[in-house]
């Protein structure tokens, strides 16, 4: 299999792939810290953007937050994904969530839906789907899945 092209998850799990906490952790300040201050400068754009649109009327600014958040934590999951595959990122990258808007968005749809569903059901389902989708959008970004086949190896996985 060529270098560049990801294992699916399912050969990953069948090869006894095991959890190692402590050196991930590790790992992922080491690489957090090459970015570190991208991630700020982005931080920063986001609270300017909360900001602005705090300024504009609820029934305006409430949907649009919602559109645009899967986008924009999408970019956090791809600066993150580019540094780990040790390329270079800018600013810039933490924006390229926007090509993905759709399986992004309907994935934050679809996942609050069944979540809140699941809490309304005692609890424990929610806290179920919560968990199980939890890397949905890494999924989508990092493998370019569509947003219910990601949701499903998340959950499956």
């Amino acid at each position: 299999m060529s270098q560049n092209i990801p294992k699916n998850l399912e050969t990953v799990i069948s090869e006894g792939y095991t959890v190692k906490i402590e050196e991930y952790l590790d790992r992922g300040w080491e690489i957090c810290k090459q970015i570190l201050g991208l991630f700020v400068g982005f931080f920063v754009i986001l609270v300017i953007i909360w900001i602005a649109l705090g300024q504009i009327d609820e029934r305006i600014s409430a949907p649009v937050n919602f559109l645009i958040s899967a986008p924009l934590s999408g970019g956090f999951w791809i600066a993150a994904l580019q540094s780990v595959k040790k390329q270079s990122t800018v600013i810039g990258d933490f924006f390229k969530g926007f090509k993905y808007f759709v399986p992004l968005v309907l994935a934050n749809v679809v996942m609050f839906l069944l979540v809140a569903l699941g809490m309304i059901l005692l609890i424990i389902p929610g806290v179920y789907l919560s968990v199980s989708y939890c890397f949905t959008i890494p999924i989508i970004l990092d493998r370019g899945m569509d947003f219910w086949p990601a949701m499903e190896a998340s959950r499956r996985h």
